[in-house]
């Protein structure tokens, strides 16, 4: 056992020189024995050592029982013991949690407080702060088999991570067998909390019937899983870093660009949705994480994700709202000036409206040399010697005619809009660039024929809705940018 948490210490970095490590000791054998390990390693290693006992005042004597007990260890190990006690009855009755999510809620927030105590020691030294859980590969195990008996990805079959946050296991790599050996030999006795000799629970039953009925099949059974869930825990890391920089290059600030998701592998895509998701603050289950892919797949739609909070696909982007966009028109931007930038050169201009508009100015030769130059950028190229230096950015206005360079003669905005089937509430919002009386360009629209760039355009102008890198337009990868806000 001592071997084995030693290796999984090292692989997975879970100990610094100077670390103050508080291991959560509830008593029973898998705690006791983290314990006395990590009693023994702390000077060889070189981490200070504390303890905390949470007394979830559940079983009356029995939970006094415990922490009794684990002071006594404490003490003749010379570790160092805070004890919380915690009312998770009441608490699961305030909150309408299950009893043992109750008890997990309090029991983390507890040994992090304790945690944060220990650091206020005056003998603490400094270094990173730790805390110590006695998971076991048997308990990442019944974890895994739970999870996919409530339904689960690839992540939940990995079951418990070695290392999270703050939060390190010196013992997943040993199973409850090797445990109890350990103490065996140590002579060290433990507790035993009777809740955990019932099936009252889904994982007391995974532990007493599930496993037992495959070691019949398999006596192997916790290797094959200690292998299978370091493959899929690679596995789902590939995937998540393959999502992670997909995300990255969709990002703009009008939203994710559709047209950059729909190429990914289905993998790739949901695990880039639920990041996303995820960094707005939503929640999300397999069925919420399907509606927002099919949005993607649709390229519109509106779908609540949490608390009044949508999902949207419009205009070519994947948005989040407060309230669905279709329940109210986008706010206009207000009217304003913006000087066109010189060759080699781009501005991003801030609206009143929360949008962002970047136009950009560039040579025939550095056109050719960039290789991002997408479909979308083509319709929204203008000639830089066909219009004026300063152009209006506003909304629109009744009586707008535009003449867009894809044909079709001169148009109502109206009409316009419509053909591009454009919903009413977003026209208010859409931005407009005009050169005197001229519509030059309107976004999702395109360039006007007037201004369109042609076979003997030298200057280009590219209009872009969003903060878009120079480097997406200028293959150097130089720093061209000026500020037009």
């Amino acid at each position: 056992m001592r071997d084995k948490a030693l290796c999984a210490i090292s692989q997975n970095r879970m100990i610094s020189w100077g670390d103050r490590i508080t291991a959560g000791v509830s008593g029973g054998a898998d705690s006791v024995a983290l314990l006395d390990f990590l009693a023994s390693a702390r000077e060889g290693l070189g981490f200070r050592l504390y303890a905390c006992h949470v007394n979830h005042r559940l079983r009356g004597e029995e939970s006094d029982r415990d922490e009794a007990f684990v002071r006594e260890l404490c003490r003749s190990l010379g570790v160092a013991l805070i004890v919380k006690s915690v009312d998770v009855a009441a608490f699961a009755r305030g909150t309408g949690l299950s009893v043992e999510l109750a008890a997990r809620e309090l029991r983390y927030t507890a040994l992090r407080q304790a945690a944060r105590e220990h650091a206020g020691d005056p003998a603490g030294d400094g270094g990173g702060l730790k805390i110590a859980l006695a998971h076991t590969l048997s308990d990442s195990l019944e974890t895994a088999l739970l999870n996919l008996a409530r339904g689960t990805g690839l992540k939940g079959l990995c079951g418990i991570p070695p290392v999270r946050d703050e939060i390190i296991r010196p013992l997943i790599t040993c199973t409850r067998g090797e445990i109890e050996s350990h103490l065996a030999q140590r002579g060290l006795g433990y507790v035993v909390d009777s809740t955990n000799l019932e099936d009252g629970c889904g994982r007391n039953r995974i532990r007493h019937q599930a496993v037992p009925a495959l070691i019949s099949l398999n006596p192997s059974l916790e290797s094959v899983f200690a292998r299978e869930a370091k493959s899929f825990s690679e596995d789902e890391d590939c995937l998540c870093g393959l999502a992670e920089a997909a995300l990255s290059g969709a990002k703009e600030l009008s939203g994710l660009r559709i047209d950059r998701l729909r190429p990914l592998h289905r993998a790739v895509l949901l695990r880039a949705l639920r990041a996303w998701l995820l960094e707005a603050g939503l929640s999300y289950d397999a069925k919420r994480l399907e509606l927002v892919l099919n949005l993607v797949k649709s390229g519109s739609g509106s779908v609540e994700i949490e608390g009044g909070r949508f999902a949207s696909a419009r205009g070519g982007y994947l948005t989040l709202h407060q309230a669905p966009p279709d329940k109210g028109a986008a706010a206009p931007a207000d009217e304003r000036a913006a000087e066109l930038p010189e060759p080699g050169k781009r501005a991003l201009f801030s609206l009143s409206n929360g949008k962002t508009l970047t136009i950009s100015v560039f040579t025939r030769e550095e056109l050719k040399k960039t290789r991002k130059c997408n479909s979308l950028d083509l319709t929204n190229l203008a000639d830089y010697d066909k219009i004026t230096k300063i152009v209006i950015l506003r909304a629109k206005r009744d009586g707008d005619r535009f003449h867009p360079a894809r044909g079709g003669g001169g148009k109502s905005l109206k009409k316009l809009f419509n053909e591009r089937k454009i919903p009413p509430a977003d026209r208010p919002g859409l931005v407009l660039a005009c050169a005197g009386e001229d519509i030059v360009w309107i976004e999702r629209c395109g360039v006007s024929m007037g201004a369109a760039a042609d076979g003997r355009t030298e200057r280009f102008v590219l209009f872009r809705m969003g903060d878009e890198k120079a480097g997406d337009i200028f293959p150097s990868g130089e720093n061209n940018e000026s500020d037009g806000t």
